[in-house]
């Protein structure tokens, strides 16, 4: 007898989202509850089905997207196997949202020095490295990418995942 876990992953026997297989021919289209048919009205009702039309403070849609980026950021750190102890370097400078995750799955977030772009500061990336870092999250600021060439030489030397 199969056990699951409500805890774990369907993958790690744990408890599967869906029991039955989606309705035919559209699964997609079909596949919501009414609690997302409420929030769809909402967002319709409200005629401000983008963030930056009308109260971009408390739309819907902009409450959608930072809940979704926060959802992301969850699902790439449960995707690359982090979990309680591990080291996440993270930079000093970036939205909560980045920090919050790791800490939401049980990781060390290891807050690290920015350089003048207002992204990770490279050198500052390899002094936090210890063995209990298993990834790099660069953020990217202001439109201003990390310098991903040095992460991903220093994530390739250290076998850290990025």
């Amino acid at each position: 007898m199969t056990t699951t876990n409500p805890e774990s992953p369907a993958i790690h026997q744990g408890t599967p989202a869906r029991s039955t297989p989606p309705p035919a021919p559209l699964p997609g289209l079909l596949a919501y509850t009414e609690d997302e048919e409420r929030a769809a009205i909402e967002v319709i009702r409200s005629r401000n089905l983008y963030r930056f039309m009308g109260d971009e403070e408390d739309s819907p849609a902009r409450r959608l997207e930072l809940e979704m980026a926060e959802a992301a950021l969850l699902c790439a750190l449960q995707g690359l196997a982090v979990g309680p102890g591990d080291e996440v370097i993270v930079p000093a400078f970036c939205w909560i949202a980045s920090v919050s995750a790791i800490l939401a799955i049980g990781a060390v977030p290891i807050i690290t020095e920015v350089d003048d772009s207002l992204t990770l500061d490279p050198d500052a990336v390899r002094a936090n490295i210890s063995p209990y870092t298993k990834v790099i999250m660069p953020v990217h600021m202001r439109g201003v990418p990390a310098n991903m060439t040095a992460i991903m030489e220093i994530a390739k030397e250290h076998g850290l995942l990025v």
